[in-house]
């Protein structure tokens, strides 16, 4: 490999869009052409594809708004999930979650998870102690756009920040908000991740249509930058016009650019008809995929969980 340049250099050729050194026969990791990033596996024996460069462990550091400042993890810690859910206080979604939590699995398979509501609900009917969730307040929103879509912008801007005052994603490599219809599998999305490095400021697209919001993953670096600039995005006045038009995912996606937080593509992350036509309720949840949606009905998820895991999981390095 050749030699590298200093970081104050690196920053510099980002931002002038320049950056050109190339390694003969790349690692496993994090690739650039221009603006754009992606990541590729180590079986890539003749050097990155074409018009890429390499860039593991490299952060851009130029962005709008501020970026809190915290002690790096231990190696131990950055492979660790802070994961969280929005439940509706009635209906399905509590069914879902307290069955998940009772099975250890979903979010509930993670080192650190929260469960935020309009209220505090009991997750563990009939146990002690007791588990409730976390309240946030009123999730009501409306139902609206070109697309019918829930304009749930601001219910979900009140859970980031809970999270935000509450730190606990600080101790942890990975913030990942998933749905409670989501099946996902923790311990593949961990193996997809190894060799990445956390600290860095990225999030990961999941969709040929850009972010979906079943399951949504920023490493730790992304999210400082998230906490340090999400004021900014809530003052910005077309993102403040999108909330009438879009979804949450919309936002947070539009923000993290706004940000300068780097959008790396992992299109083995999420399996859903929105993304590529799949429909995993249809045929299966084999593709070896992390997550899978929508699964609202307890024995359908489960179903889907045991055909996921039965199978393959798609080796992504980022």
């Amino acid at each position: 490999a050749t030699s590298r340049s200093t970081a104050s250099d690196l920053v510099q050729d980002y931002a002038a869009n320049s950056f050109t050194e190339q390694f003969a026969v790349p690692e496993a990791g994090l690739f650039r052409r221009g603006a754009h990033y992606d990541y590729y596996p180590s079986d890539w024996e003749t050097g990155a594809p074409s018009g890429f460069t390499y860039e593991k462990n490299i952060a851009p550091t130029i962005a709008a708004g501020g970026k809190v400042v915290a002690k790096p993890l231990s190696t131990k810690d950055a492979k660790t999930l802070f994961c969280f859910a929005l439940m509706l206080a009635e209906g399905y979604e509590v069914d879902l979650i307290r069955k998940e939590l009772k099975q250890g699995v979903s979010l509930f398979a993670c080192e650190g998870w929260d469960i935020f509501s309009s209220e505090a609900v009991v997750l563990n009917p009939g146990n002690e102690p007791l588990v409730h969730s976390k309240s946030i307040g009123s999730m009501k929103c409306g139902i609206g756009g070109p697309w019918d879509l829930a304009l749930n912008t601001d219910v979900f801007v009140k859970a980031w920040k809970r999270v935000f005052s509450d730190g606990r994603f600080m101790d942890f490599g990975w913030t990942i908000k998933v749905d409670p219809d989501c099946v996902w599998l923790p311990q593949r999305f961990k193996a997809q991740v190894a060799m990445s490095d956390p600290e860095l400021e990225f999030y990961l697209n999941n969709c040929n249509q850009g972010l979906h919001g079943p399951i949504e993953v920023l490493a730790r670096g992304g999210m400082l930058r998230f906490y340090g600039g999400i004021e900014a995005c809530l003052a910005d006045q077309t993102l403040q016009d999108e909330k009438s038009v879009w979804g949450e995912d919309v936002f947070l996606r539009h923000c993290l650019r706004k940000l300068g937080v780097s959008k790396i593509n992992d299109f083995n992350m999420l399996s859903e008809e929105a993304c590529f036509k799949e429909n995993p309720g249809k045929t299966g949840c084999f593709s070896g995929k992390v997550a899978f949606h929508p699964f609202k009905e307890w024995g359908s998820y489960m179903k889907c969980l045991g055909q996921a895991e039965q199978s393959n999981g798609k080796t992504t390095f980022i």
